[in-house]
C-alpha cells in the first residue's frame, strides 16, 4: 500500500476540520437524546422481556450485538439506564445496578453526587459498563480489586433460547458467573448487571515519584504489591505508572482527601490544560517529586481528552497551548464516530503503520517486558498498571501452578514506531511484531487485551485463554448456534493473511535475537509467522 496515502498525510486536518465538528454535533444530539428519551428504570422489565423475545424467536440462529455482520441484532440499544444503589446488609456496602449501556461517565456522575465511585472506575467517560464487565477493565484501584469484572456481584443474562437468568457467585449458575468475564456476549446476552461501588471524597492527592531506572520503578511497584498481597497497611489507594524511555518514568500514587491545599490544588480536567501524559512528562524532565491536590472526577477521568494518549498519534498538535485554548473543548471525539468512520484504508493503516495493545503480564516479569517492547516496538509512553488477578476457574490463568492469586503489570503500548516514521522500513512489520508479542505472553504467563487486534491462531488464542469452563457453558446455556464464539467475536473484522505475507517478502531487516533468562530464546520473525485464518465474513 501507498506508504503516505492522502488520508494519512491530511488526517490531522482532516480530523480537526470535519471530525471533531461533526462529534460535536452527534454529542448534543445524543445528549438530547438521552435526555429527551432516557430509558425509565421501572421500564426494566419490559426492555429485558423485549431481549428474551428476540432469543426465543431466533433460537438457533446466529444473533448480534453490534453491526460487524449480516446476523440478527439483539434489541439492546435502549438498556442504558441507571437501575439505582442496593445496600448489602450483609457486608456492609452498596452496589449500583446498571443497564449495559450506561456509561462509565453517565454512572461517575450519578455516584459522585452520593459521595461514591465505582471500585474499578476506567478513565474513559464513554465506556460502557457492559462491554467493560464481559471484557476487561483496569483501572488504578486494580491493585486492590482486581478487573472490572471482580466487582460484578450480579449478571442478568438472556440465554440463546431467551431464558433470563440472575447470575451470582453462590447461586446455581455459579459457574456461569466465573466464565462471563473475558466472554464477549458469546455466553448470552447481558441486559443489567450490579457492581460494587466505594466511598469517594471531593479530592485525590496525588504523589508523582520520577525515576530514572527501570530496577527502581519495579522495585517502588514490588513494595507496593508486596503489601496488598500480605494484607499490610499503607497501601495506596491509587497507583499508575508512566514510562517515557527503557530508563525514565514517574510512578503516581494517590489518596482520597476531604479538602484541598490551595497550594496543591489543579484542575486538571479544564480544556486548555495540558494533557495529563504531558503534565506527567514535564514533571519527569523537572526530576522533583509533586504532590497535588486534583478534584475527583477530574482525576478519574484524566486520560479522557487525550483518549489514553493515542490522540498524540490522531492529531500531533493537540497538546500546543493554542489548540487546548481554542479547540481543546472539543476533546475527544465520538468513539464511536471515529470507528464508523473507517475506510478499508484507515483500518488497513490502523493495523499495519499503529500500536495500539494493551498486555498484561506477571509482576515480576515487568524489566522483560519492558525490554521486549522497547526492542519489537520502541513506542513510548507506555501506561503501566498493576492488577491483582484471582484464579476462579475462568479463561484467566495465573502462572503459579498452586497459587490463586497474582500480581500482574499491564502495559499500554500505543503509537507508531519511530522506525517507520524514520523511514527504516518500506513497510513496517507490525503484524508480525504483535504476534511476537502474542508469543512472549503465552510462554510467560500473560495475556492479551481482547479488545486490542489480536493476530493469534485459534490454537495460540487457547493457549493463551483457558476454555475448559467456557466450552461447558457454550453447550449448557445453548450459546453454540446463537452466539459467535469468543474468538471470533474478538478477531480482526479484516484479512490479515496477505499483510503478513507483505511484511515477510517486502523486509529484509529483521529483529535480533533476544534472550530474557532463558524463557524466549532467538525470537525471530519467521518462528512466529504462521498463516492466520481468514477475517469473520
Amino acid at each position: 500500500m501507498p506508504k503516505h496515502s492522502f488520508l494519512e498525510k491530511w488526517r490531522a486536518e482532516i480530523v480537526v476540520i470535519v471530525v471533531l465538528p461533526v462529534s460535536l454535533v452527534l454529542w448534543l444530539f445524543k445528549t438530547f437524546e438521552q435526555w429527551f428519551s432516557a430509558p425509565s428504570p421501572d421500564q426494566h422489565s419490559e426492555r429485558v422481556q423485549t431481549v428474551a423475545v428476540f432469543a426465543r424467536k431466533n433460537a438457533g440462529k446466529l444473533v448480534r450485538t453490534s453491526d460487524k455482520s449480516n446476523i440478527h441484532q439483539a434489541p439492546l440499544r435502549n438498556l442504558r439506564a441507571i437501575l439505582g444503589l442496593q445496600h448489602i446488609i450483609s457486608k456492609a456496602s452498596k452496589i449500583v445496578h446498571v443497564e449495559p449501556g450506561a456509561t462509565v461517565g453517565e454512572v461517575s456522575n450519578y455516584l459522585l453526587k452520593q459521595n461514591l465511585q465505582l471500585e474499578c472506575c476506567l478513565g474513559r467517560e464513554d465506556a460502557t459498563l457492559g462491554r467493560l464487565a464481559m471484557a476487561q477493565g483496569i483501572a488504578t484501584h486494580s491493585h486492590i480489586c482486581g478487573l472490572l469484572f471482580e466487582t460484578v456481584v450480579e449478571y442478568e443474562i438472556v440465554t440463546g433460547d431467551g431464558t433470563i437468568l440472575t447470575v451470582t457467585e453462590d447461586n446455581e449458575h455459579r459457574s456461569l458467573f466465573r466464565a462471563l468475564p473475558f466472554s464477549h456476549g458469546s455466553l448470552g446476552l447481558l441486559v443489567s448487571l450490579k457492581l460494587r461501588v466505594v466511598p469517594a471524597k471531593p479530592f485525590v492527592r496525588l504523589t508523582y515519584q520520577p525515576l530514572t531506572s527501570t530496577e527502581s520503578l519495579q522495585s517502588e511497584y514490588t513494595a507496593i504489591l508486596d503489601r496488598v498481597m500480605s494484607d499490610r497497611p499503607f497501601v495506596p489507594f491509587f497507583v499508575e505508572a508512566i514510562a517515557y524511555s527503557n530508563s525514565t518514568s514517574v510512578l503516581m500514587t494517590g489518596e482520597l482527601v476531604n479538602r484541598a491545599s490551595p497550594l496543591l490544588s489543579n484542575r486538571i480536567g479544564l480544556w486548555y490544560k495540558p494533557w495529563f501524559f504531558k503534565h506527567v512528562e514535564f514533571i519527569l524532565h523537572n526530576n522533583k517529586t509533586v504532590v497535588e491536590d486534583i478534584p475527583i472526577r477530574d482525576y478519574l477521568m484524566r486520560h479522557n481528552r487525550s483518549m489514553s494518549m493515542t490522540m498524540a498519534t490522531i492529531i500531533p498538535y493537540g497538546n500546543h497551548p493554542l489548540f487546548r485554548l481554542f479547540l481543546g473543548w472539543l476533546l475527544p471525539p465520538q468513539m464511536n464516530f471515529l470507528k464508523s468512520s473507517h475506510t478499508a484504508a484507515t483500518r488497513e493503516t490502523s493495523i499495519r503503520k499503529q500500536c495500539f495493545q494493551d498486555v498484561a503480564f506477571p509482576a515480576v516479569k515487568f524489566q522483560d517486558a519492558l525490554a521486549l517492547t522497547d526492542k519489537l516496538f520502541n513506542i513510548y509512553p507506555l501506561l503501566v498498571y498493576p492488577c491483582k488477578v484471582i484464579n476462579r476457574g475462568g479463561m484467566i490463568r495465573v502462572s503459579g501452578k498452586e497459587e490463586d492469586t497474582q500480581m500482574n503489570l499491564n502495559l499500554g503500548i500505543y503509537g507508531v514506531p519511530p522506525e517507520f516514521e524514520n523511514d527504516t522500513f518500506e513497510l513496517f512489520p507490525m503484524i508480525g511484531r504483535v504476534r511476537l508479542l502474542e508469543k512472549w505472553l503465552r510462554e510467560n504467563g500473560g495475556f492479551q487485551y481482547t479488545y486490542c487486534d489480536s493476530f493469534q491462531t485459534e490454537e495460540e488464542f487457547h493457549e493463551m485463554f483457558d476454555h475448559t469452563l467456557y466450552n461447558e457453558m457454550r453447550k449448557k446455556y445453548n450459546a453454540e448456534g446463537s452466539f459467535r464464539s469468543v474468538y471470533d467475536k474478538t478477531r480482526p473484522e479484516v484479512d490479515t493473511v496477505k499483510w503478513l505475507k507483505e511484511e515477510e517478502e517486502s523486509n529484509e531487516k529483521r529483529i535480533e535475537p533476544i534472550n530474557y533468562d532463558n524463557t524466549v530464546d532467538d525470537l525471530k520473525l519467521s518462528e512466529v509467522t504462521l498463516l492466520l485464518p481468514p477475517a469473520v465474513p
